[in-house]
């Protein structure tokens, strides 16, 4: 009978307690959206028009761009704005499960795998409680909708997690081979192979570690080259996806946290909607946490340098997420809130809590984010969120 060591057990340990975590938040997530489509109004944001069902309340908008890519490939400008990861998964998947159901099938799959890594690297640097609780607080996160509907969120959060896992293991190419996928996800992916060469070059004192940096740096980037190419082929235009986001929501590359000040200038004008307001605040407060904990956890890496490696991540994620801006200020808060290392330097803060005050601070904690998760998922589910 083959020898299990410890850190295998352990591993499997935590990987049940993703599926345990992800399948409560699912039947909880489902539950939640029956109810609230049931009982309360409908916004105009409700896709497809002709076919409300449940797996239509997870598919809205950008799903939507997701599955005609999926089921007709890249036919019309706009549409180069979305990378083909997700779309092609889905299309892998639709003969099982539709494509409506594809999407969601993907997404839940990769939510576990999701909530396993950050459970897994954070027993690296805490306690298995609290480790088991920053996988709770990714899946129960305000806007963890997300992570259950049909978005690709859930499949960029695991890829960068378990990217960064076998960093720490320096398992160089599945590091690379895994950051180059979420490269060719969402924008946030491009991060990965950049924190796969600094973990090259900070573990080997060597001077051809910067070639084999680069190397594997150019590995963990080739999703993206890939879908350039693809783009230049088809298009003749290397940033077709950039001129689509630009012509179709007004997104464009601008100063750092530049969202954080127009959301705040929204809300000081106080002429919105109280959807569209709802959603600033969440927007405004996912800024405010990245940046408290951005500033906490540089502090942190002053005292434990092994921490080096989830707050460049998390640095190099948060200020690629807040350096665009949108027409609609919808978005920050869903790429802000799956930041991976987030959870795992919240793991750390947890276990650095009295422990006399820890539990009641935590049960908190717990029914203050799962509140405003169902909240904000029946906003979107109910057709009030436009993202």
């Amino acid at each position: 009978m083959p020898h299990t060591t410890d850190t295998e057990t352990q591993s499997q340990n935590n990987a049940m307690a993703a599926l345990v975590i992800v399948a409560a938040r699912l039947s909880i997530g489902l539950l939640a959206a029956k109810i609230a489509f049931t009982f309360f109004r409908h916004g105009p944001w409700i896709f497809p028009l002709n076919e409300v069902n449940w797996l239509s309340l997870f598919n809205h908008w950008d799903s939507v761009w997701y599955i005609g890519i999926a089921q007709s490939g890249y036919s019309s400008l706009m549409s180069h704005a979305f990378y083909p990861v997700y779309p092609l998964l889905i299309r892998v998947c639709s003969p099982i499960f539709g494509y409506m159901g594809a999407t969601l099938a993907v997404s839940w799959l990769a939510a576990v795998f999701a909530v396993w890594g950050v459970i897994d690297i954070s027993q690296r640097f805490a306690s298995a409680r609290s480790s088991w609780m920053a996988g709770f607080l990714l899946a129960w996160n305000p806007v963890s909708i997300f992570f259950i509907a049909g978005y690709p969120e859930s499949i960029l959060v695991a890829t960068m997690v378990w990217s960064l896992r076998f960093c720490l293991d320096r398992r160089w190419m599945s590091a690379a081979l895994l950051a180059a996928v979420s490269s060719a996800i969402m924008p946030q992916g491009i991060v990965a192979a950049i924190v796969v060469s600094i973990a090259i070059m900070t573990s080997e004192r060597r001077w051809k570690v910067v070639l084999k940096a680069m190397v594997y740096g150019a590995i963990g980037e080739s999703g993206i080259i890939l879908y350039l190419i693809y783009c230049f082929i088809t298009t003749g235009s290397v940033l077709v996806s950039l001129k689509a986001e630009k012509i179709g929501w007004d997104n464009h590359i601008t100063y750092p946290f530049h969202m954080l000040v127009a959301i705040i200038g929204n809300l000081l004008n106080g002429i919105h909607s109280s959807n569209v307001v709802a959603v600033d605040l969440v927007n405004l407060m996912s800024g405010i946490i990245g940046i408290i904990v951005l500033g906490i956890s540089v502090i942190m890496i002053l005292k434990d340098r092994q921490l080096v490696l989830p707050v460049v991540l998390l640095t190099l994620g948060v200020l690629v997420s807040m350096s665009t801006i949108d027409q609609s200020l919808q978005n920050s808060a869903r790429f802000t809130f799956f930041q991976a290392p987030l959870y795992i330097i919240g793991a750390v803060l947890i276990d650095k809590v009295a422990k006399s005050s820890r539990m009641v601070i935590m049960t908190h904690v717990v029914a203050i984010t799962v509140a405003v998760s169902l909240f904000y998922g029946a906003l979107f589910t109910n057709g009030w969120w436009l993202t």
